[in-house]
């Protein structure tokens, strides 16, 4: 999963929705290109997130088999359905999901195989106890991988600061 954070990009307009779509398209088209050079191999998916935070909002690209969680306080509530191509991200167009942000909330962007593994009350009480938010990435990771070795485990921790600034954490 490739994932990445951008914080403090001012209120998002729809001109910053589609600019954060262009950059999912972008990295869509690279794993494209990479798994071109490959055999064919129908196992293999690609899962892709993005998030753009600004002022009260966050916005959240994704592709592929991937899922999104906010945490605000002890409440974890899932913010979206994951995409539903057999070919993962590389049939799809980039959903964009656009949600209040408060600070103090953490958002966890993951792959289907953390899902499958981890029940949600256990990512609840994985992020709430984790104060930074490569240390949640680990935990969940470790947990899935545990239970499934052969899982595509991946995860991507937001966590937002006091003034709204974005720490980001993530494990493949």
């Amino acid at each position: 999963m490739v994932g990445f954070a951008q914080a403090d990009c001012g209120l998002l307009a729809e001109v910053e929705r589609w600019r954060l779509a262009r950059r999912l398209l972008v990295s869509m088209r690279a794993a494209r290109s990479a798994l071109e050079t490959r055999p064919r191999d129908d196992s293999l998916s690609v899962a892709l997130v993005a998030a753009a935070v600004g002022k009260g909002h966050i916005a959240i690209a994704r592709a592929g088999r991937t899922f999104a969680y906010r945490l605000r306080g002890a409440v974890l509530t899932s913010l979206c359905r994951p995409g539903s191509s057999p070919g993962g991200a590389l049939l799809e167009e980039p959903v964009i999901h656009v949600h209040d942000a408060l600070a103090g909330d953490a958002y966890l962007l993951c792959t289907a195989g953390v899902v499958a593994a981890v029940p949600e009350e256990e990512m609840r009480h994985r992020l709430v106890r984790s104060t930074l938010p490569l240390g949640a990435c680990n935990e969940l990771v470790r947990i899935a991988r545990r239970r499934d070795p052969t899982s595509d485990a991946t995860a991507v921790v937001l966590r937002l600061g006091p003034t709204m600034s974005a720490e980001c954490g993530e494990v493949s």
